[in-house]
């Protein structure tokens, strides 16, 4: 009886511990965002002229060559409509310079939003409210260090200047805006915010030369039955997108047009968002700041697309008085960078400033004690024998 025992005990031990440490593994590749910001660059702080309860910050994008966050915005610049690039250390948000913006102009808006491609070119676009009569515009410098005025101060130069719709009336392009891939594999694409006359839609912009000196278009409409306000790639064929008339997160196909998945249960108020392709993560920023809520950024693990899992939700706001300014645009930004090993979610509420949370390695849950707990005393009491 007594050897049975021990052979018991012995067995339920490595059958336990075995569990553990699988689920061990398991929860060590659970992501979350840290409890509190790395950093935060707030509305109405006179270190960041350009962050105010205007509208007019609406872009954000992380540099992968240089770990900076690069941001668009139309306070106090020196560009056309008071246009500036500016240049935010990714790791302190400390400010660093501000690009070259001659020759940006035209569009309701002269610059909206920016992005990086992976060679660590920088393109940004204007914003228009009808693309047939006011043309889509969007502006590419060769690198962070060409762009900045303090070194290369290089203009952009126009790789694209057109109406993606070819003269259909209505179409909206600028309020959200993605690029992924380099050179002469680069994609951009915008979502179309009027989904009336053009329809449900997106511009995908693509080079029409080996050195993505001039870009394409193509009109591609879809069966989201809305207008986009986000737009993100989740991969070359495929791209998240949200709405505020609805609760459904979509990845919808680029090439068909067709919802891929369809996600309800959203607050219509969670719009800008972005990805993380290589951890299957995804940002959203709710822009409501409805009593007793304040604008914040969520992460969700999107493994499994057909199911999006919430990890975590944090405050998006950083300004120097209230609790949160009015976003009746629900525009914004969200993306991720890495630099010395740490991985950064960036948010961008417009009119709330900017955020940024370490992305770190979910702790350990409680309930996992309990199963190591049993399985130490079965071992202490094995080894005493």
């Amino acid at each position: 009886m007594n050897v049975l025992s021990r052979c018991a005990r012995a067995a339920l031990a490595v059958v336990a511990v075995g569990f553990f440490s699988e689920t061990v593994a398991h929860a060590a590749t659970t992501l979350t965002l840290s409890d509190t910001p790395l950093w935060t660059a707030k509305t109405g702080d006179a270190a960041y002229p350009f962050l105010a309860n205007d509208s007019l910050a609406r872009g954000v994008t992380f540099n992968p060559h240089t770990g900076n966050l690069i941001v668009a915005s139309r306070t106090g610049g020196a560009g056309t409509g008071g246009l500036g690039v500016h240049v935010l250390n990714g790791q302190t948000g400390a400010v660093l310079g501000t690009f070259n913006v001659s020759g940006i102009t035209g569009g309701t808006f002269s610059g909206s939003m920016v992005g990086v491609a992976d060679d660590g070119a920088i393109y940004v676009s204007n914003l228009t409210t009808g693309s047939s009569t006011s043309p889509l515009k969007v502006y590419k410098w060769a690198s962070e260090s060409a762009a900045l005025t303090t070194s290369g101060n290089t203009a952009p130069t126009t790789v694209y200047n057109g109406d993606p719709t070819g003269g259909v009336a209505g179409a909206r392009f600028g309020d959200s805006f993605d690029v992924r891939g380099s050179g002469s594999t680069t994609k951009i694409i915008l979502g179309n915010r009027n989904a009336v006359g053009a329809g449900s839609s997106v511009a995908l912009l693509t080079p029409s030369d080996a050195t993505a000196a001039t870009f394409g278009a193509q009109h591609i409409t879809n069966d989201v039955a809305s207008a986009h306000i986000s737009v993100a790639f989740g991969s070359d064929t495929e791209y998240w997108t949200r709405v505020n008339s609805n609760g459904n997160l979509r990845k919808v196909s680029i090439t068909g047009g067709n919802s891929v998945n369809t996600v309800g249960g959203f607050a219509t108020t969670q719009v800008p968002l972005g990805v993380d392709v290589a951890n299957s993560l995804l940002g959203i920023v709710d822009y409501s700041v409805v009593d007793p809520k304040r604008p914040t950024v969520s992460l969700y693990d999107i493994s499994d697309p057909a199911a999006p899992t919430l990890v975590t939700t944090r405050s998006a706001v950083a300004v120097t008085t209230g609790t949160g300014n009015a976003n009746s645009n629900g525009v914004g930004s969200v993306d991720f960078g890495s630099f010395n090993g740490n991985h950064v979610l960036y948010a961008m509420g417009t009119n709330n400033g900017i955020v940024a949370y370490s992305v770190v390695v979910a702790p350990e849950p409680a309930s996992l004690a309990l199963v190591l707990a049993p399985a130490a005393m079965l071992l202490g009491r094995r080894r005493r024998r």
